[in-house]
């Protein structure tokens, strides 16, 4: 991966260990290719035009469940261009016949969430707007990648003994807003972004939000500071036992930079 100007260390880093996982996920269990064409027909001047446009649009067969061992990292100069290699090693799993969930998943800055980023400035509040194709249940974690630990923002502390809160199929849904747009459980977790040390300009962690049909097993939690929260290691070793035959289980991440 090479890494442009306006691109951190940190943020290419994160990047280019995503983009070998695909990669690895890709080569063990395949990919699927869909592909749309666009006809635009157009009339100027009684001369017809008929123009195509085609967008592809590849997807890997199998999920990522855990790092059997950290990601290393390699950083090269070729020329006056940065490059960056991971090489990764891991436990996963391919998509059962029935195919994939579809989702919608957007991060955003503010609760009409009209402009998706991944891009925060600290103390900025997060909003996650959400649509899957399937109703089921839904769990959403934050990953600090400096303090080592997850933190359950839903459902939410007040309904921590939950294992997770039903969403309706095509449905678009906006987490950590006020009002809740679940009547049956209006306690909202507000979300604000901050980099955790001090002497850090900038900080990269994930947003996981947990998919199942039916419900699962949440992990072991402890209170902290407001909010219920686990070890990474306790998480990915809990995630790793979530996925079962007869239970649709999908996990997607989302990375967003913090930014003093």
């Amino acid at each position: 991966m090479v890494m442009n100007r306006q691109m951190s260390m940190e943020v290419a880093e994160q990047r280019c260990i995503e983009q070998a996982r695909l990669k690895a996920l890709g080569e063990a269990f395949g990919y699927r290719v869909s592909e749309v064409t666009i006809n635009q027909v157009k009339e100027s001047n009684r001369v017809m035009t008929d123009d195509f446009q085609s967008i592809a649009q590849t997807q890997v067969q199998g999920e990522w469940i855990m790092d059997l061992e950290e990601p290393t990292i390699t950083w090269t100069r070729l020329n006056n261009e940065m490059q960056v290699t991971a090489t990764v090693k891991g436990e996963a799993m391919g998509f059962p016949d029935g195919g994939k969930l579809q989702w919608s998943l957007n991060t955003c800055a503010y609760p009409d969430c009209a402009s998706p980023t991944s891009q925060f400035k600290h103390d900025n509040d997060l909003y996650l707007q959400l649509k899957t194709s399937e109703s089921g249940f839904i769990n959403v974690y934050y990953w600090d990648h400096q303090l080592h630990r997850m933190y359950r923002l839903f459902p939410s502390a007040q309904y921590n003994e939950l294992r997770g809160v039903k969403i309706k199929a095509d449905q678009s849904y906006i987490f950590f807003k006020n009002p809740s747009p679940f009547p049956e459980h209006p306690s909202v977790e507000e979300l604000q972004l901050t980099v955790s040390n001090e002497k850090d300009q900038s900080q990269t962690d994930e947003i996981i939000v947990i998919y199942s049909k039916k419900e699962i097993q949440k992990p072991l939690l402890t209170m902290e500071s407001g909010l219920f929260g686990i070890d990474e290691k306790a998480f990915i070793q809990w995630k790793s036992g979530i996925y079962s035959k007869d239970n649709l289980v999908d996990v997607q991440s989302i990375p967003v930079t913090i930014v003093r």
